[in-house]
Formats: structure tokens, C-alpha cells, sequence
């Protein structure tokens, strides 16, 4: 498993991309933290060993979306255990710090995570859920059409956001990246671009890092079957 990770990894440093490993998607970790929390401990135990030689441009991040038993406060507690791990083979590398409540905006602001120099914090931003996921299959319930975007409200509620995530990042003293943002690919193209735009505009003006979920599937910025881009979603990007 981690020989194709590993070309995976040399791929992203042969065209300059850097690259963060991280568990994702653990559900059981979120439902049986008592049992899966020593587990993740040892899968970075492995993970910290094998890439302690790697370049530079590998990013670890410790954990991605915990949600449900694996609360605020638990979550904060396994970020120390993990980076004080990680830290034994790997003691200058970047380390993102996963974020409770599925890695949302209020997961961070009551977060107390471990003040490192070379730490990194993170959330996802879909705010609003109702217009970013409006009509996705796998949103529980499903989201109803036709909501829009772009109000003088919508832009204030973002900024305000945005300000909350600055305002944590100069408390903890650690630099603030937004792993993810993005609308679901059913959404008219001209409001996912001006979406993505405001997004990516406003992180920037803010000195927050920001990486654009995702390149291909369903909230693409990049369509696989014709090998393009969206040229919207690139304009809005780049």
C-alpha cells in the first residue's frame, strides 16, 4: 500500500506540487475513539518512520474530519499525542492539525491545539452548506435546488467568517490553511465561480493558505473526460 503511495508522493515532486498525507475519511476513529485512537497512533508511528527522509514538500495532516465521539476537546488531545509522535522521526516537517466537528469553523475557534512552530490549522469551509451542497446525493438530507449566492448578506456572512478564522489564527499563533472549498458540480457554473472567487480572494487578502476541494469529481474544477479545465472555476482559482 505504501509503495503506491510513495509514487504517488514522487509524481507530485517531479511537477512541483506539494503533497499532504493524511487518514482520511477514518469514520470508525469518530465512532469508537476509544478503540481506533491507539490505532491511529500507531498508523503515524509507521507513517512518521517511513517518510522521515522525505523532501520537504510532504505535509503530514493528523486527522481529517472527526466528527461524533471524537469531540472538540478529545480531538485537541489526540493532535498533541499525534504531533508529539510524529515529531520523534520528523522534527522539522509541516504538520497540519485536523479539526473537530467535521473540521468546521467553530471545530477550530474551540479548539486548544499544541502550539508548534512548524504546526499548521486547518478547517473546511462550505458555508453556506445550503447553496455549496445544494442537491448533493450524499447530503443527508438532501439539499433543495435553486438556492442562490451573492448578496450584500452572503458576502458580509463570508468576510465575517474569514475574520473569525484570523482572528484564530493570530490567538494560537499559527498559520490557518482551509483544506477545502467548493460547490457542488450540479450548481449553475457562474455561481460556483463567484463563490469560489469571493473564497479564494478573501483567504488570500488574509494571508491564509487555501487548497480547492477538488480537482475532478464532484465539485470539480477540472473535467477528466474532455481532459480540461472548467474555465470559470480555473479563472476563479488562478
Amino acid at each position: 500500500f505504501l509503495a503506491r503511495v510513495d509514487e504517488i508522493v514522487r509524481w507530485a515532486g517531479e511537477i512541483g506540487l506539494n503533497i499532504i498525507v493524511n487518514v482520511h475519511h477514518y469514520e470508525e476513529l469518530s465512532e469508537r475513539p476509544d478503540i481506533h485512537e491507539r490505532r491511529l497512533e500507531a498508523l503515524w508511528d509507521q507513517l512518521a518512520h517511513h517518510y522521515a527522509t522525505a523532501p520537504k514538500f510532504v505535509i503530514f495532516e493528523t486527522i481529517n474530519e472527526p466528527y461524533g465521539a471524537m469531540t472538540v476537546k478529545r480531538t485537541s488531545a489526540l493532535n498533541k499525542r499525534l504531533l508529539d509522535r510524529i515529531r520523534q522521526d520528523n522534527p522539522d516537517r509541516w504538520v497540519i492539525l485536523g479539526t473537530a466537528n467535521w473540521g468546521n469553523l467553530d471545530g477550530l475557534t474551540k479548539s486548544s491545539p499544541p502550539y508548534d512552530p512548524r504546526a499548521i490549522l486547518t478547517y473546511h469551509d462550505y458555508s453556506p452548506f445550503e447553496f455549496t451542497h445544494q442537491g448533493a446525493f450524499w447530503a443527508e438530507p438532501v439539499r433543495p435546488t435553486g438556492v442562490r449566492w451573492g448578496s450584500r448578506k452572503d458576502i458580509a456572512n463570508m468576510a465575517s467568517d474569514l475574520d473569525k478564522a484570523l482572528s484564530a489564527q493570530n490567538r494560537f499563533g499559527m498559520p490557518v490553511f482551509v483544506g477545502e472549498f467548493g460547490v457542488y458540480e450540479e450548481v449553475p457554473i457562474a455561481q460556483r465561480a463567484l463563490w469560489t472567487r469571493a473564497m479564494r480572494e478573501g483567504l488570500e487578502s488574509r494571508g491564509m493558505g487555501w487548497c480547492h476541494w477538488d480537482f475532478t469529481t464532484t465539485l470539480k474544477a477540472y473535467d477528466q473526460s474532455t481532459e480540461t479545465w472548467l474555465p470559470e472555476i480555473k479563472a476563479a482559482l488562478l
